[in-house]
């Protein structure tokens, strides 16, 4: 009888401790509890060497721009990407003048009178936008004359610098994390937003998010007062960001951060 209690509480312990070891790995984190909306999406790069990285989405941007007679003042042009084609635009905050890329073609809407230019150079590598010509439209020309540089960051050896993006390039716009380790995510595609469900666990620091039809992602996450911070190291391949490949063999480190807000 002693042997058969002795042997009974000993497998209990056992079970309890291999219990709390899975439980410890593979645990359901409440803070998460809620629906979680995208804010901020940004890379921390790092550099392998001393290079000049040329910012597409940073502010300002220098140079001159010339439609007809009048000048505009570049400082006030951002660049855009959109996730519908064309994707890709350098316009003014007000609106009044916007530069969209066709291909080859470059199309000036100015005050939503169109116009279009057959040829242009836009080099990210270079840090340039370059448009020298006439541009046509609706039985009206305009001459139009673009010098535009990029915004520059200078960077040492081993340095880090944050690097915004446009935050619609990402695929999770919405968390809905849910107990039980449910999720409902709003999931980018492309053009197309689908309310997806999926599964949602947490290892350590770690979280991974599984979406009906899609890769498993996981990544590390964090608490900054009412923000959820995820986060994705040594981004690689495919997964570098246009605005960033061009100087992938100057970076150590490329690291994702996306800023979610609970609603």
């Amino acid at each position: 009888m002693k042997r058969t209690s002795k042997s009974f509480f000993h497998k209990l312990i056992t079970f309890l401790l291999f219990s709390f070891v899975i439980i410890s790995c593979e645990r359901i984190d409440s803070d998460l509890i809620g629906n979680w909306t995208l804010t901020e999406r940004s890379y921390l790069i790092t550099a392998s060497q001393d290079f000049t990285f040329n910012d597409l989405f940073g502010e300002p941007w220098q140079g001159t721009i010339f439609v007809d007679d009048e000048e505009f003042n570049i400082s006030s042009f951002t660049y855009h990407f959109y996730n519908v084609w064309p994707t890709n635009q350098f316009c003014s905050r007000s609106g009044e003048l916007v530069f969209t890329f066709f291909g080859s073609q470059l199309e000036i809407d100015l005050n939503g009178d169109y116009y279009m230019m057959d040829s242009y150079e836009f080099d990210i590598a270079s840090g340039i936008l370059n448009a020298e010509g006439i541009a046509n439209g609706n039985d009206k020309s305009l001459q139009v004359k673009v010098n535009a540089i990029m915004p520059k960051i200078s960077m040492k050896k081993g340095e880090q610098a944050v690097v915004k993006v446009e935050s619609h390039l990402t695929s999770y716009t919405n968390l809905e994390f849910k107990n039980g380790g449910k999720l409902q995510t709003d999931y980018l595609m492309v053009d197309i937003m689908d309310r997806l469900s999926g599964k949602w666990s947490v290892k350590n620091d770690r979280i991974t998010l599984s979406v009906e039809n899609h890769e498993n992602d996981t990544y590390q996450y964090n608490f900054n007062g009412n923000e959820l911070i995820l986060s994705k190291d040594n981004i690689a391949g495919d997964e570098i960001p246009f605005h960033l490949s061009p100087f992938a063999d100057k970076l150590s480190n490329i690291t994702y951060h996306a800023v979610y807000t609970i609603e």
